[in-house]
């Protein structure tokens, strides 16, 4: 054996588990005297940096977001993968991502974000139906859930009462018209209720061809752009009014004779509604116009952006207390 080395070994006991015992005891202390013989360290050590984090690769167009007044919740279709995926990501007041990384939901497309007064609730259509996800303020999915819905997103209420609105088109061939029918879905926790709603036909010989929906709180105002199928006249943007119980209480005439489309954004109060839109013909540019709680035009607009490049994508408006916040996406040149 070479000079300084101890030697490893036990000799054996009367029972046989005293040997375990022994020989960990006495390779211990041959571990202790060889880890005081390792040098010390040339150079001081050093910390490990903090992760660095780029963007994803591939296109992530935002979809949705709402927030409790301390932190928002956004969601987006995210291709990082090759497929689209739907993603969320808490952000404080400052800006700051508080999840870097995002959120990963499923694959689908992001429709809606809503606060609940506990929870944000994300509507995510994936093929078929649409996922109700439940996301708490540290980030952390505490509930999903299916729900047997086919038709498009259209809007939601946010007030005491949530209510979701899905909504098809349908050609009612005896009466040769058009009508909407669809869910007005309440967004419990693991039992959605769910209740068939079915809106007014068009007049003869209208269809329709546009709606878009949004909420003062406590009902949606859906706004309906009809056409002439024979093209021989004007077109109606007509306004519904749909409470809580899926019931309409009144049907309008805007008098406002714009083209609607699903990049336009609709958001109310007690004391009626502002649509905004991206118009692209007469003087072009992002323009609002006031309606009336019931949806009829007053006669205000106003242009709040100046033209912006043809390949703008979307508006996103949001009551805030007496006030509205507007943004709109572009996507990189």
């Amino acid at each position: 054996m070479a000079s300084g080395q101890v030697p490893c070994y036990t000799a054996r006991p009367p029972i046989m588990r005293a040997p375990v015992v022994l020989l960990l005891l006495v390779c211990t202390v041959v571990d202790a005297r060889l880890a005081a013989q390792i040098p010390p360290p040339s150079a001081p050590e050093v910390a490990v940096a903090e992760p660095v984090y780029a963007a994803a690769p591939l296109e992530q167009i935002p979809m949705a977001a709402d927030s409790n007044g301390d932190i928002a919740l956004v969601a987006w279709n995210d291709n990082r993968s090759g497929a689209t995926v739907a993603y969320a990501a808490r952000v404080d007041q400052e800006g700051k991502a508080l999840d870097p990384l995002g959120i990963r939901l499923t694959g689908g497309s992001p429709k809606a974000v809503i606060w609940t007064g506990e929870e944000f609730l994300v509507v995510v259509e994936v093929p078929g139906r649409h996922e109700l996800f439940f996301i708490d303020v540290d980030g952390l999915i505490v509930e999903r859930t299916p729900i047997d819905v086919a038709e498009p997103f259209v809007a939601a209420s946010d007030g005491e009462s949530i209510r979701l609105l899905f909504l098809s088109w349908q050609r009612v061939v005896v009466t040769q018209t058009t009508a909407l029918r669809g869910h007005l879905v309440d967004p419990i926790r693991e039992s959605p209720r769910l209740r068939a709603i079915s809106l007014p036909p068009t007049p003869a010989g209208y269809a329709d061809i546009q709606w878009i929906g949004g909420t003062n709180g406590s009902e949606i105002l859906l706004l309906r752009l009809q056409r002439l199928e024979s093209g021989a006249g004007p077109d109606r943007l007509v306004a519904e009014r749909i409470n809580a119980a899926a019931d309409l209480v009144s049907s309008t005439e805007t008098g406002l004779q714009v083209f609607i489309d699903s990049s336009d954004e609709l958001a109310g109060n007690d004391d009626g509604y502002v649509l905004v839109k991206h118009v692209r013909t007469e003087v072009p540019g992002v323009r609002s116009f006031r309606l009336t709680a019931a949806g009829a035009y007053t006669g205000a607009t106003h242009t709040l952006a100046p033209p912006v490049p043809p390949a703008f994508a979307q508006i996103r408006l949001a009551r805030d207390g007496s006030r509205y916040l507007l943004a709109w996406w572009v996507p990189d040149p």
